[in-house]
């Protein structure tokens, strides 16, 4: 291996960028890295009481969201009662409306047979007059 002018100036020039490099690069980085983690310190701390914060507003909003739950289950529980109760009332309501059309209709069929009753008296002779008038009397 030669060693001409060429290759002792490019190893020169080498080590010479490199100790310029290694001596701006960590020359000042006591200076730079006081000032930071002066600030990341602060930033730290700043974060962490905002933390402590949120995780208090956190546990009280957790606690309303608990008895929050509880309440809509006891409320949905109280509407699928009523739910229940308001089919028994339907069926129900249909029972008594047919009934109540069944009583008029009797009551419409009875009307009926005293309008034809009073038009048209029964005519009876001998022996029916005779049951009939000793079935009033009784």
């Amino acid at each position: 291996m030669k060693i001409d002018f060429k290759s002792i100036s490019i190893i020169v020039l080498l080590i010479t960028t490199c100790f310029f490099v290694y001596k701006s690069m960590f020359n000042n980085v006591d200076v730079i890295s006081k000032d930071v983690y002066e600030k990341l310190n602060n930033d730290f701390i700043i974060l962490k009481y905002q933390k402590n914060e949120n995780d208090e507003k956190i546990k009280s909003l957790m606690t309303g969201y608990d008895s929050i739950v509880k309440l809509d289950l006891k409320l949905k529980l109280d509407i699928y009662e009523l739910d229940k109760k308001i089919l028994i009332y339907n069926r129900e309501s249909i029972k008594s409306e047919k009934y109540l059309k069944d009583i008029i209709y009797k009551q419409i069929e009875f009307r009926n047979r005293i309008e034809l009753l009073q038009n048209n008296p029964v005519n009876r002779v001998d022996d029916e007059l005779l049951i009939s008038i000793k079935n009033k009397t009784k």
